[in-house]
């Protein structure tokens, strides 16, 4: 537009220089440039032509004459898309504000402050604004664009203060939020806002609950932030949310383990390449969703370059007992050629009992290299890979990597039935009810990846990201898993004060259903974060336990023996879960301490703890028949 106007300035300065009076001069050229911008010159481009021919001298006078001349008759076409730019840029201010104002009155039922910086607190803003009216507070200027963005969206910006602590403490009024999400890059200074909320909230006690939702990576940090709040205050709940951990458990429940390759044994070989943040959540999630057997091998293998520095972080996940029993070794490769690999088993020792076996290895290479490409075959070699992950940032080579992967694990046909590696005999049994290939699924790390997608669907790579469905309201309350959660506690209460009519009735019963008000009661007044994620990874295993009641019911055992086997499995299933959340055997439990008295095999429950076995039924008998049937249908359409 600027281009345009001097351009008409320029002409009209030259076209009428020889008008003797300066203000009719002024006028005129001034009176042709408002004109040009509505397509309607006073000179049009014939006249400027004519102009031309008339006054073309040689040399470079004549020369920037002619330029000018025809820039000029380009700037008038281009006039008026330059006015229709600046009509839209005029409207689109006040039109996003009332667009706003319009999505703001068809949402009224919930007002979310929404606090922080950093990548996680952007799509926070772009997905929780689709559902919630969304106040937050910026701590930079704010660019034209961005302002009306936020506006067409219903988000109501604050400015003029440091960041989010800096409003808390000048507006401790809070009672017009129905939630606040705290999603700072920096831990501690969503601790730092969590502190001032329990203050604005004793002085203004106006709301009756107030919902509190701290993103964090460290699950150190949401217990601390948990103890902020007195136990008797009703008033505040603080939620833990770790967004990594909620896109890897969403990746496992859309792309279930049971449906990868599995043999008879349900045995579970994982492979997670790339062990940033994203992969070390999954690695948590995995083996709590791998557990399909109460005897079975669970072995997870591990590829980074930067393995090493990842697997000190990751080990504080673990009590401190667990670092003393990781071994060390330089594995032989080819040739001479060998790398650093760490292996981690369990069961170890008088502190991490268990049935089973759980192996994770940690290989110190770069994905990228010939290294990485043969300890991925010696492993699948030892154990076929029944579910891989590729989660990495951004890399040049990615989808060669991903066909090297596909190839290794699902080779042509000649060679799927006859295992070379052992002198061509016949490869174990593949279970009749799995997927007869790996399952490997992609994660997307940034925008970048999607162009990859297209070339590496059709050899049956999955792909799957962190969307806006994981930072929406709905995942943030996740009310479907929340309810199955109080369900699960609510029963393990009834049965811990002797009310086995309560423990005995399933989900779709009236007695079930009365007694949930009173569940929910003793659900809010937890104490600790840890109860209340452990019960969650609970309700996370529904559908693997249906998986597992189809596989055992087609073996028309007796009930007792049924139900023996089914408390087994999940007995095994929280006792991992136990070991890779900082817990330890002990004969004395204590909770501070995380030492646990039936972190143990099954044979040790019924010799020594057998008042807890009916514990480790409950949750498979919450599944009815209907659940089972519904289940199959389900799984028939996924396929």
């Amino acid at each position: 537009m600027v281009f345009v106007f001097a351009l008409c300035v320029t002409e009209g300065f030259v076209y009428y220089y020889e008008t003797e009076n300066l203000f009719l001069r002024v006028s005129l050229n001034l009176q042709n440039i408002i004109k040009a911008f509505k397509l309607d010159p006073d000179i049009k481009q014939v006249q400027a032509v004519e102009f031309l021919k008339m006054h073309r001298t040689d040399g470079m006078d004549g020369i920037l004459l002619e330029i000018l001349t025809y820039a000029y008759c380009v700037a008038v076409l281009l006039a008026p898309f330059c006015t229709m730019a600046a009509l839209f840029a005029l409207i689109r201010g006040p039109y996003a504000f009332l667009k706003g104002m319009v999505k703001s009155a068809s949402i009224k039922q919930h007002r979310l402050l929404v606090l922080g910086s950093g990548e996680d607190y952007e799509e926070f803003l772009n997905s929780l604004s689709n559902d919630c009216n969304v106040t937050t507070v910026m701590t930079e200027a704010i660019s034209g664009d961005k302002r009306i963005s936020y506006m067409e969206r219903g988000i109501s910006a604050k400015t003029g203060y440091r960041d989010g602590r800096d409003w808390l403490k000048k507006n401790r009024e809070l009672s017009q939020y129905s939630g606040i999400v705290l999603c700072d890059e920096n831990d501690l200074i969503d601790y730092e806002m969590a502190q001032i909320i329990v203050e604005c909230q004793n002085n203004c006690l106006k709301n009756d609950s107030l919902d509190v939702y701290v993103c964090m990576n460290n699950t150190e940090w949401a217990e601390k932030i948990e103890k902020l709040r007195c136990p008797d205050d009703k008033s505040i709940r603080f939620i833990p949310v770790n967004i990594n951990e909620k896109a890897a458990n969403k990746m496992l429940m859309d792309y279930p383990i049971y449906d990868s390759r599995i043999n008879e044994n349900r045995d579970v070989h994982i492979g997670i390449v790339g062990f940033g943040v994203f992969g070390q959540n999954i690695l948590i999630s995995a083996l709590n969703m791998a557990v399909l057997s109460a005897d079975s091998k669970i072995r997870v293998d591990v590829y980074d370059r930067s393995v090493k520095n990842c697997l000190d972080y990751f080990l504080t996940r673990f009590s401190t007992e667990a670092t003393d029993i990781i071994e060390h070794k330089r594995s032989k490769l080819y040739g001479d050629e060998e790398v650093n690999e760490y292996i981690l088993k369990f069961p170890h020792g008088k502190s991490f009992r268990m049935d089973g076996t759980v192996e994770i290895h940690f290989w110190e290479t770069d994905i990228l290299n010939v290294q990485f490409k043969k300890a991925f075959e010696k492993c699948n070699e030892d154990m076929p890979f029944s579910y891989v992950v590729v989660t990495l940032g951004k890399q040049n080579d990615l989808i060669s990597l991903i066909l090297n992967i596909e190839r290794t694990l699902n080779p042509r046909k000649d060679s799927e039935n006859r295992d070379e590696s052992k002198g061509g005999e016949p490869k174990k049994e593949i279970s009749q009810d799995s997927n007869n290939k790996a399952t490997i699924i992609f994660v997307i790390q940034d925008a970048s990846d999607l162009d990859r997608k297209e070339k590496a669907e059709d050899i049956g790579v999955s792909f799957f990201g962190r969307d806006k469905t994981v930072f929406s309201y709905e995942a943030l309350q996740n009310k479907t898993l929340i309810k199955n959660a109080i369900r699960f506690h609510g029963k393990y209460n009834d049965l811990s004060s002797g009310r086995r009519e309560k423990v005995s009735a399933n989900e779709e019963s009236d007695v079930d259903e009365k007694h949930f008000t009173e569940w929910e009661e003793a659900w809010k007044n937890i104490n600790g974060n840890y109860k209340r994620q452990s019960t969650l990874y609970q309700s996370m295993n529904q559908d693997n336990r249906k998986w597992i009641m189809i596989k055992e019911k087609q073996k028309q055992k007796g009930e007792e023996e049924l139900k023996e086997i089914l408390s087994k499995i999940e007995h095994r299933r929280w006792v991992i879960y136990q070991i890779t959340h900082g817990w330890r055997y002990d004969e004395k439990r204590d909770d501070n301490k995380k030492l646990h008295d039936c972190i143990c095999t099954w044979e040790d429950i019924k010799k020594n703890k057998p008042d807890t076995m009916e514990y480790d039924y409950i949750p498979f008998k919450m599944i009815t028949d209907k659940d089972l049937e519904d289940f199959k249908k389900e799984r028939k359409r996924r396929s």
